[in-house]
């Protein structure tokens, strides 16, 4: 984890979706770090100009399994957001340093929909 990986991300504004990190080591084989299922890890998305989506494992936005790490993007993260292009990292702590996973850009197609359809539930049919 010495090198940090630039990965970009599209999104499409006001849908739910997971992003899936897998860490491995240099032979790309899966690496088990140990306590990385307990570390606290961050991801903050933030546009040059608007308000910064922050996303943590403490906030549960984000978990983690093995070297496979989960970030998931719900509505109420961007249904709102007006900018459509942000620079984001993941941070965490690991063996007491802090080490940065990946980094790069985050791009959010708006959606044209604005009112998000109700679930209906079986009972009404």
């Amino acid at each position: 984890m010495d090198e940090i990986t630039q990965i970009d991300l599209n999104h499409y504004q006001g849908t739910d979706k997971d992003f899936i990190f897998e860490i491995v080591n240099d032979d790309e084989e899966e690496t088990a770090y140990n306590g990385l299922s307990n570390a606290s890890f961050e991801m903050w998305i933030k546009p040059s100009r608007g308000e910064t989506i922050k996303l943590s494992t403490r906030t549960g936005e984000i978990t983690v399994k093995d070297n496979v790490i989960v970030v998931s993007i719900r509505n109420m993260h961007t249904a709102n957001v007006k900018w459509g292009m942000a620079d984001y990292d993941i941070f965490t702590l690991i063996d007491d340093k802090i080490s940065a996973i990946v980094t790069g850009t985050f791009t959010l197609q708006h959606s044209i929909t604005k009112e998000i359809p109700k679930r209906v539930s079986t009972n009404e049919m």
